[in-house]
């Protein structure tokens, strides 16, 4: 929720009137780089990820989408991630 609401509700939305379709490129940029440190196709996707997530955000003026495509994305990550430090069998 914190990444949607800094790059798509912050940077996308606050200069929109002002900037239009170009505040795209200035929520896009950093939030790519945040991937950087990432898996090769997960940077890459991000790219791509980031761009859709950012037209459907600039067109409807809502982060939910965002919110619900990471949910769905890292939801079951973090399942397994939190399963596996307080078990230590598995």
């Amino acid at each position: 929720v914190g990444v949607e609401f800094f790059f798509r509700g912050v940077l996308l939305q606050g200069p929109k009137k002002l900037l239009g379709a170009y505040t795209l490129p200035i929520a896009l940029i950093p939030y790519c780089m945040l991937h950087f440190q990432k898996p090769m196709l997960e940077a890459l996707g991000s790219i791509i990820a980031g761009a859709a997530l950012g037209m459907v955000a600039l067109r409807t003026g809502s982060i939910l989408a965002g919110i619900g495509i990471h949910t769905y994305v890292l939801g079951p990550h973090r399942a397994r991630v939190r399963l596996r430090l307080s078990c230590p069998c598995v």
